[in-house]
């Protein structure tokens, strides 16, 4: 897994050099450089571990301070007892003890976050140091306190990247720290990175887990190195939890918040000891959290801001090349490169000469060609060397030198390196150098080496012509070198290239953006840019062409925000004259309460100027925006008031004309006849006068009916009163209208009743039915009086009205018994016509007993008086019912009573043939027996055998049987006959299979039919 830290650190200028250079740069130059140097750098370095650990983090601390290390030394081959740091370690030597905070091994791997480590110094002049926001340290006297954010992304999301730095006058760094918010990462990743840490410090760190608590995330500090971390008091606490800020020094936490660890009980932490590097994490269940890395030397910032503690002599500062030329020392060709010239990359000028072009003194020697490498004297034909040999002996010198010049560039700058490999792929396969280029190289290195200093001047020639660049011989193997230039020079011409095109883009962003806050910051990045690519500092070219796209990219995002603004500048003119457009054509201005056509004008004004200022005139619009925004809301608002004031209005007018016919119908219905007497005269003038001002305010524009709104209250407050008194009217004339109806319906019933009565039912009247006929007669005089008088007019008549219902609702009740009783005596008739059609004779002496008790109850009713007395009512029912039970059993009984005496008697004693199916199956059965009898019968002598009494009997059931089945089941006798045809067609085959069958003689068939149809029994 890569670390945590490599995911969220983004390719942009740094402000330290080597120490900041990605993994696989640096990989890339090992596969280049080390094979001609690993072998002498593990020499190198076995020799300075052989000196004391204070004396080596003495020294380390000292180049640290002029922006080297130790390990650069080892590197480059400078053993300790190289003359350029004799006196550096005379002075260390002196040292009784390492210096103080500064352990044994730290000058192997010190400190470090992002490339700068604790110690060393920062470089004021660089472009990545004038990013950071410097100041005089609050807390720290002689510091100085450097900060700088940035918003970066990563493919989980956006965070926000914190640097901060607390370094001294001289710019030795105390305290330099990182944070991330919010951080993307889990437990799993989180390990990994303190694995990582702890595999370059060389020990495990000392963690700090947290605190267990509901709600807490989950997290750890992890600790390397002499730094302590010494848990705040309480006051401090306190403070810091009600969100003020204290005096306490430099502070750490688990969560990236000191109140809020304050307010949740977490612990806050102050720094002490001595050099260390600090990791603290947090995390949620999502992965999402903080994320803060720092290095730290407290006794660093003790030793400077308190007096009283002492530290460590300085070295001698060690002197540089020019300063021992100038000093009249020795300056050896070829000698080590001073400490000076392996300071930070990049310091140097014109890459090119090393990188992208053949030495001149190469060049010469091609143009004098290899026939000018010997002269011959024509007179004494001698030969002496010619102006090319000592060309070609400068080119061999030249190409040493600038050989190991490239090697040692490259490998302190594994950024050209991949710069290389990207501009110049022919040279790679698969992405890296490969192998044999380099062994080619290196060959070619050796195979200069070895020529001697008396070797002929045509075998330096072809050696360099075959191996190292094109001369103009045939017989090349391989020109390494030449390649690696050529390869420099497509690097060159790319820089070149990709500067021509980010200042199209750069010019372009000028003219369009404002002045912004950046701008000064992303022309300082362009013209640092645009120099180093001059001068052909290829170093300085990679790493302010990364800050210079960095604030590109911010140039861009200006932009983009200032043309998104364009846009919805655009947008709101363009709304505002829409808007405008619609109050004119809709006349909104005269619904609303506020000057709908000046604010929507101002508005208009104001927009319109600001979208034809230009982005670069007007800047960042984003507060003019908010309130433009603001106010157009309120204008729409305003506006959609209005269309609503409006639509209002518009429900008035259409009340109006619903109240104008209200009006008009006031006054027709008014005017009506059958009203008359029931309402003022005045009522229909006063009905159409209103109706003929509602007319006038309706016909009014909207807006002037929206300003007399008022007018109208006392026109509607009249028509109110005005449908009230005819609805009062109009409810009396309904009454009276419903009572007539009643009075009419009981008129109507009345001349029924008097005709029924009077004509049919006079003699049958009780004194009391006929005192309630005298009485219907004379109030129904009283009802047909008022058929000459208005509805309204009308005396209150409702009691004679009762009074008559409740004498109808009596007689009603009369005749309803009178019908009850005539409809008994009509039913009773019909039943006797029936009886007497088929004899009275077929009656049993219950039903006849029966009918003569209902002929005696009924002739009781047809002369009894009505209305019947309570007995005589319950007597109707009684007789009715009787009789309705008399009439569905009579035919019955009279259907028994027609039979045979045999067949009464066996119906009698077996009900159940009363079903057709029982009566045919045994009708059948007897059929079939008769025709096996006399079979069997006749089979005996003169026909006198011993069936005969069982066939007669078998005979007279089927008798019995065929009379159950006409009189009784109501079957028509051409069924019967049906049967027997079918019997007789079966005669035969009975007879035929009686005779015939062996297994059972007719005897005994017959015997067994005679047992079980019974026949030897009396049925």
């Amino acid at each position: 897994m890569s670390s945590i830290i490599a995911r969220f650190v983004c390719c942009g200028a740094v402000l330290w050099s080597s120490a900041g250079v990605a993994q696989d740069a640096r990989a890339v130059f090992d596969l280049f450089g080390g094979m001609m140097q690993s072998a002498i750098a593990q020499a190198t370095m076995a020799e300075w571990r052989k000196i004391p650990a204070a004396e080596g983090a003495c020294i380390d601390q000292a180049l640290r301070a002029r922006g080297t290390s130790l390990q650069v030394l080892a590197q480059r081959g400078v053993q300790p007892s190289d003359v350029q740091i004799a006196e550096l370690r005379s002075a260390c030597r002196g040292q009784p003890t390492q210096p103080a905070g500064l352990p044994a091994s730290a000058w192997a791997v010190p400190y470090s976050v992002d490339g700068l480590a604790l110690g060393s110094r920062v470089r004021f002049e660089t472009a990545a140091y004038r990013e950071y926001q410097c100041g005089p340290s609050e807390q720290f006297d002689g510091f100085v306190w450097c900060q700088r954010s940035r918003v970066e992304r990563e493919p989980r999301g956006q965070f926000t990247s914190s640097y901060s730095i607390l370094h001294a006058a001289d710019g030795a760094v105390a305290y330099v720290n990182r944070a991330l918010t919010p951080a993307f990462f889990d437990g799993r990743e989180a390990q990994d990175e303190v694995d990582r840490l702890s595999r370059k410090y060389g020990a495990p760190p000392r963690v700090l887990p947290m605190p267990a608590g509901l709600g807490r995330p989950a997290g750890f500090i992890a600790v390397w190195g002499n730094v302590a971390l010494n848990p705040l008091d309480d006051g401090n606490i306190k403070e810091l939890a009600a969100g003020r800020s204290i005096r306490a020094g430099l502070l750490i936490d688990h969560i990236g918040s000191y109140q809020r660890s304050a307010q949740t009980g977490l612990p806050v932490y102050r720094f002490g000891g001595g050099p260390g590097y600090v990791w603290s994490g947090s995390w949620d269940e999502r992965g999402r959290g903080s994320l803060r890395f720092l290095a730290i030397d407290p006794s660093a910032i003790a030793r400077t801001g308190d007096s009283s503690v002492a530290a460590p002599a300085a070295p001698p500062p060690i002197p540089t090349e020019r300063e021992r030329i100038e000093a009249g020392g020795p300056s050896r060709p070829g000698m080590t490169p001073s400490l000076d010239a392996l300071g930070a990359p990049g310091a140097g000028r014109g890459d090119r000469s090393r990188l992208g072009r053949i030495p001149e003194s190469c060049e010469v020697a091609r143009r004098l060609g290899q026939g000018q490498l010997a002269l011959v004297d024509p007179l004494s034909n001698r030969r002496s060397p010619g102006p090319a040999c000592q060309a070609i002996l400068s080119c061999k010198t030249d190409l040493a030198r600038q050989t190991r010049d490239v090697f040692l560039f490259l490998r302190d700058n594994p950024d050209v390196t991949l710069a290389l490999r990207s501009a110049a792929p022919g040279l790679f396969q698969n992405g890296s150098f490969t192998s044999q280029f380099v062994r080619d190289l290196e060959g070619a290195a050796r195979r200069l080496d070895s020529i001697t200093p008396s070797a002929p001047c045509t075998y330096v020639w072809g050696q360099i012509d075959m191996h190292w660049i094109d001369l103009g011989g045939k017989n090349a193997v391989a020109h390494s070198f030449q390649d690696l230039m050529e390869g420099g020079q497509a690097l060159f011409s790319k820089v070149r290239s990709e500067l021509d095109a980010a200042e199209a883009e750069y010019r372009a962003l000028l003219g369009f953006n404002d002045r912004y806050a950046g701008v000064e910051k992303f022309e300082r990045a362009y013209q640092s840019y645009a120099e180093a690519v001059q001068v052909d500092d290829i170093v300085a070219t990679l790493r302010q062409r990364s800050g210079f796209l960095a604030e590109l990219e911010i140039a861009r995002g200006r932009k983009q925000m200032l043309s998104e603004q364009s846009a919805k500048l655009s947008g709101l003119t363009t709304s505002l004259s829409d808007m405008s457009q619609a109050c004119g054509r809709e006349s909104l201005a005269h619904f609303s309460n506020q000057d709908l056509s000046a604010m929507v004008s101002a508005l208009q004004a104001e927009s319109k100027k600001l979208a034809d200022a230009s982005p670069a005139q007007r800047g960042d619009l984003s507060s003019q925006m908010e309130i433009l925004a603001a106010r157009h809301r309120d204008l729409e608002s305003a506006v959609r008031a209005a269309r609503s004031e409006k639509a209002r209005i518009e429900d008035v007018r259409m009340m109006l004309s619903k109240r104008e016919s209200l009006a008009r119908q006031l006054a027709d219905s008014a005017s009506h006849e059958d009203l008359t007497g029931g309402l003022d005269p005045q009522l229909a003038r006063s009905a159409n006068d209103l109706a003929e001002q509602l007319r006038q305010f309706r016909s009014l524009d909207l807006g002037t009916i929206r300003k007399r709104q008022g007018d109208l209250i006392p026109t509607l407050e009249q028509l109110v009163a005005l449908e009230k008194r005819f609805l009062s009217a109009r409810s009396r004339y309904d009454e009276a209208k419903a009572l007539d109806e009643r009075r009419r319906a009981a008129l109507s019933t009345a001349d029924l009743m008097l005709d029924q009565l009077s004509k049919n039912a006079s003699s049958r009247l009780s004194t009391e039915a006929g005192s309630q006929l005298a009485n219907l007669r004379a109030r129904r005089a009283l009802l047909v009086q008022l058929d000459s008088t208005k509805l309204l007019e009308r005396p209150d008549y409702g009691a004679d009205l009762a009074a008559v219902e409740d004498v109808l609702a009596r007689l009603d009740r009369t005749r309803d018994e009178i019908d009850d009783i005539n409809r008994l005596a009509a039913d009773l008739k019909a039943l006797k016509v029936k009886i007497d059609g088929r004899g009275r004779k077929s009656l049993d002496a219950a039903t006849a007993s029966d009918l003569a008790e209902i002929e005696k109850s009924t002739a009781s009713l047809v002369s009894a008086k009505v209305p019947l007395t309570s007995d005589a009512r319950e007597t109707i029912v009684q007789v009715r019912s009787r009789l309705e039970r008399l009439a569905s059993s009579v035919d019955a009984v009279m259907d028994v009573g027609a039979l045979a005496p045999d067949s009464r008697m066996f119906l009698t004693a077996h009900p159940e043939y009363r079903e057709r199916s029982r009566t045919e199956g045994l009708l059948l059965a007897f059929y079939s027996a008769e025709v096996a009898l006399e079979f069997c019968n006749n089979q005996s002598w003169l026909g006198f055998g011993p069936y005969r009494q069982p066939l007669a009997e078998a005979r007279r059931r089927t008798k019995i049987l065929e009379e159950i089945f006409v009189q009784i089941l109501h079957e028509p006798a051409s069924e019967i006959d049906r049967f027997k045809v079918a019997m007789k067609s079966a005669k035969e085959q009975i007879h035929h299979q009686m005779k015939w069958d062996r297994v059972t003689p007719p005897e005994k068939a017959c015997d067994e039919l005679v047992m079980m149809l019974q026949l030897n029994q009396p049925w």
